[in-house]
């Protein structure tokens, strides 16, 4: 996979895809209708990072280090599923010796952007 051309990376695509997938899931769930989910990838020096950002209604700070629990699911939430997503999300970004980032969106005025920084040495 090519990010910009500048960066060539090799990885388990089945791996990059799920991670890729749950994003995507996550914020098509919880995304209306008439919102935006933008979805890339960019280099960020050590890290690949792979990211979906939507202008959904976000995760309050105090929840977002609980969603990456096993089976854990916020409170008062309509959507199915069995909190596994994100958990599985983080797994695969420590396999290649990184980590997953939650925060709000930095382009809408609400929402999430959640972003998976790669190492690039795992990579290769």
């Amino acid at each position: 996979m090519a990010v910009g051309g500048d960066v060539e990376v090799s990885a388990d695509e089945t791996e990059i895809y799920t991670l890729v997938k749950t994003f995507a899931d996550n914020a098509v769930c919880y995304t209306p209708p008439e919102g935006r989910i933008d979805l890339g990838f960019t280099d960020e020096g050590k890290y690949l990072a792979v990211w979906v950002e939507d202008n959904g209604n976000g995760i309050p700070e105090s929840e977002c280090a609980r969603v990456l629990d096993p089976f854990y699911r916020i409170l008062g939430t309509e959507q199915q599923g069995a909190g596994l997503g994100l958990s599985i999300a983080d797994t695969l970004a420590k396999k290649y010796g990184g980590y997953l980032e939650l925060t709000d969106s930095r382009r809408f005025g609400h929402g999430l952007l959640i972003r998976a920084l790669l190492d690039k040495e795992t990579l290769k």
